[in-house]
Formats: C-alpha cells, sequence, structure tokens
C-alpha cells in the first residue's frame, strides 16, 4: 500500500472512535433526562437553605427552573461539606449547590459551572460530578442562555 492510503485508512480510524463530545461516562444528563436530579445543599444563608424540610434560596430557585427546562423534579438533599463532597465524586448527587465561588477549594476535585450570576460579588457557581462533560455543558449552555440581556 502506498503511505497516503495508509494515512487515510488511519485518520478514518481516528475519527470513527471520537464519538460524541463532549459526553458523560457515568450518564449523568441521561439519568436526569429519565427523572433522577438529585441535588445537594450546602446551607448557604440567601444563596441554598434548608428548613421544616424545605429548601429554599436565589440557587434552589435556579435548580427548579432548570429541572422544568429538563422536564423532571429536583430532590433535594442537606449534606455537610464532606459529605456533599463525597457524594459529588461519588455520582451520587448530580448537582451541588451553597453559595460556592469559582474559587472553591473543591475545583481540582470537581466540576465546577460558569458563574450563574455576574450581578453577584463574587459570582457564584454549582458544583457538579467530575467528568460529566456533556451535563455540565448543559447546565453551562442553560445558564448562560439566561444571562443573555433580553432584547
Amino acid at each position: 500500500m502506498r503511505v497516503p492510503t495508509l494515512i487515510l485508512i488511519g485518520c478514518i480510524l481516528f475519527v470513527s472512535g471520537c464519538g460524541a463530545i463532549p459526553r458523560d461516562p457515568e450518564s449523568t444528563l441521561s439519568r436526569v433526562r429519565g427523572g433522577r436530579f438529585v441535588v445537594g445543599i450546602v446551607q448557604a444563608p440567601s444563596q441554598a437553605e434548608w428548613k421544616d424540610g424545605e429548601a429554599s434560596g436565589t440557587e434552589v430557585r435556579l435548580v427548579k427552573r432548570l429541572a422544568q427546562v429538563l422536564g423532571v423534579n429536583p430532590q433535594f438533599t442537606l449534606l455537610g461539606l464532606d459529605e456533599a463532597t463525597h457524594q459529588l465524586k461519588e455520582f451520587k448527587i448530580d448537582l451541588l449547590i451553597g453559595g460556592f465561588t469559582s474559587s472553591t477549594v473543591l475545583k481540582n476535585q470537581v466540576a465546577v459551572s460558569r458563574p450563574y450570576d455576574d450581578a453577584e460579588d463574587p459570582p457564584k457557581v454549582f458544583l457538579l460530578p467530575p467528568g460529566e462533560n456533556e451535563w455540565l455543558y448543559f447546565v453551562d449552555e442553560t445558564l448562560f442562555r439566561w444571562n443573555q440581556p433580553q432584547r
């Protein structure tokens, strides 16, 4: 065989193995769309609060809006930071809220969304399971659309 033919065959084999990008190795977006949307809450005044068995706050409202886009009901669970981090890394929760900023010490352990509100000082972010890039992309793009000025 000639060298250009070998190169062409190699390129075809390489590209055929790429598949859809971004993807979720643990299928988080598919699972959430299927109706299992578990959201961890770490107490943060006005952002994410748990009182009398009810979740409230700015981030809770955003999560409920995100759930509406997905056509699902979120299941909120109150957690301490260590347990929440562990559950996020083990894919037991799909999203973590609690007034986090992009400079969180957890940024090297989990995925961090784009800031959801640039008016906040400092801007707040959601935390997601590590490596679930399709889920992160969906959350980021949805939050980005909401932050665009209305025309």
